[in-house]
Order: structure tokens, then sequence, then C-alpha cells
């Protein structure tokens, strides 16, 4: 991608010191949200954005395109809005508005710089197996806390946290809400996956607008009956195949799988996925889960490599 830097009078009358527009001089083929997210923090990375990157929404434009909007926040409230423009599975165009108050980034981006490295969504792709990943073929169970005795008379699915209306569902209520079907590997961070294992479920991002999250919300907690835990960023819990699975490979999911219902987000290492799901939490501060604890990574990203923590 090249990469120059736009300014003008009517840009500053809008509070926008500039913009740095990156279009494609290739193809870039990305495979799904996942691939766009990484895109975008590499993208910004190199023209030097350094600080947390938070998905806000995404729209069709003119029917043939979708636009993906980001923000990069810095102190306070100040942020560069970075948005996407993708056409079918390709993206070519990344545009980095920059705000007045923010202006030395601006200054700092060197013109007509090109972003000659940027290949993630090009040379991997989510049906070619993931970096450090090994296919075996069946899955390995893990029951780290036990396994749970589910009542189903009693199961409640509980969203809350930081939301206007917090969410209460039983059993039968999960059953009549609106699924949506993946077929997508599923990857352990111990290095072992599964080819096209398909789910059934309620896509994530439904809870988040029947609950109507608080724009605080940064994370979102996960806690099983089991009492074990894990936690993702928002946007990656936004992604567009992330579900509340209550089906695998075409049947009910069983007990050791996290009956009745577990989290899948296919971009995510498993241990992402809680089993026996029964509360999602919006959150503002992060905190650690059970495998965040113990020293593995925030995100766990597959196609990033993101298994443990740095520095």
């Amino acid at each position: 991608m090249d990469c120059i830097k736009v300014s003008s009078e009517s840009l500053k009358e809008k509070g926008i010191a500039g913009v740095i527009d990156c279009r494609a001089n290739k193809t870039i083929n990305i495979p799904g949200i996942s691939g766009i997210n990484a895109i975008v923090r590499e993208a910004s990375s190199i023209i030097g954005l350094k600080n947390r990157i938070v998905f806000m929404d995404n729209e069709p434009i003119g029917g043939d395109y979708i636009v993906y909007r980001y923000r990069s926040y810095y102190k306070g409230d100040s942020y560069i809005s970075i948005r996407v423009v993708r056409r079918e599975n390709r993206v070519f165009r990344l545009l980095f508005v920059v705000p007045v108050k923010l202006r030395r980034l601006l200054d700092d981006f060197e013109a007509g710089r090109s972003i000659r490295d940027l290949n993630i969504g090009v040379k991997r792709n989510m049906y070619n197996g993931a970096p450090g990943q090994k296919y075996i073929p069946d899955f390995i169970i893990y029951r780290i806390l036990g396994q749970p005795v589910v009542d189903l008379s009693n199961y409640r699915l509980r969203v809350d946290g930081l939301v206007e209306k917090v969410l209460e569902y039983g059993i039968n209520d999960l059953y009549r809400l609106p699924m949506k079907n993946i077929r997508r590997d599923f990857h352990c961070v111990t290095g072992w996956s599964i080819r096209g294992v398909e789910w059934k479920g309620i896509p994530l991002e439904f809870f988040y607008r029947e609950a109507r999250v608080s724009g605080r919300a940064k994370w979102v907690y996960f806690t099983g009956l089991d009492g074990y835990t894990s936690i993702v960023p928002l946007e990656d819990y936004l992604a567009e195949e992330g579900i509340l699975a209550l089906f695998m490979n075409r049947e009910k999911i069983s007990p050791d799988h996290g009956f009745p219902a577990r989290i899948v987000i296919p971009h995510l290492y498993g241990w992402k996925g809680v089993k026996w799901v029964h509360r999602i939490t919006f959150i503002e501060e992060y905190r650690d889960g059970y495998w965040e604890a113990l020293g593995y990574h925030p995100r766990g990203n597959v196609w990033l490599e993101e298994r443990f923590k740095t520095g």
C-alpha cells in the first residue's frame, strides 16, 4: 500500500488536521473480519500509531462496498479514526483521519511512505492452516476445573456489566433466538487444530445490541458454570463469526464440548471460548481470566500467534 498525506482548509474547519490515505498497489485478499483487524493493526504500527485500537462498526456503502470503522485512542477522549474500505474479500484502501489536536502525528508521518510489508491476510489463509499449528483427527478434551453438572431447569445465560439492559435467558429462550451457521477450523494454543468444525448459534453481536452496551466497554469477560473465565477485547467479541454456539457438527453440543452453550470466536485460540458459559460481562478495564492469569495473551489471535503475554 502506498500512503500519502492529504490536508485542506475545509478539513481543518471540521477539526481535522489531515488524512493519511493508503491505497493498495496489489490485491489484498482478506478471509474475514479477523484479517481486517490484523491489517488495521499492522498498518497502524507501520505508520507509527502505537495506541490501542478499537473496532466501532461497519456499514455497506453503495451496495458493493463495506466500510469498517476503528479508533486508535490517545490520552483523554482524543483518538484517530481509521476507516477500511472493502469490496467482496478485498481490502484496497485505509484512511487514518487525524484531528487537529493530534496534528503532530500527521506531521511526523513521512509523506509518500509505502507499507510494503503489509501481508497479513495475503499469505495467510484461514483454510490453509494457521501458523505454528498441526492438524489432528479429533479434539483433545480439557476439563481444567472439572466437568460441571448442568441443571437445565435452572440454567440462565446472563448478560450484564456496562449495559443499559441486563439480559437473562433460559435454555428454551436461547433456542428461539436468531442463529447462524459457520464452518471453521478450531485452533488450540498448544499447537493442534481440527479441520472444518461446524457450529450453529446466536451471533454474539446480538447480545451487544439487545443489552445496549455502553461506549465505555472495552473488554468482554466470560464465565462458565465450572468457574472457568476468559476475556476478549470488544472488537474481537464483535467479529462477524463470533457466536454463542448451541450446536456442533449438526447436533446439540455434547457435555464434553460445553453443553448447553459455549463461546466460539474462530480467529482466537480455543481457550478463549468458554464452555458451559452462563455469564457475559462487558467491562471497561482489563482483568485476567483463568489462563491469562497464568501468562496467556490478553487477546489470543491465532493468525498473529498471540499465545503468551510479552513484557
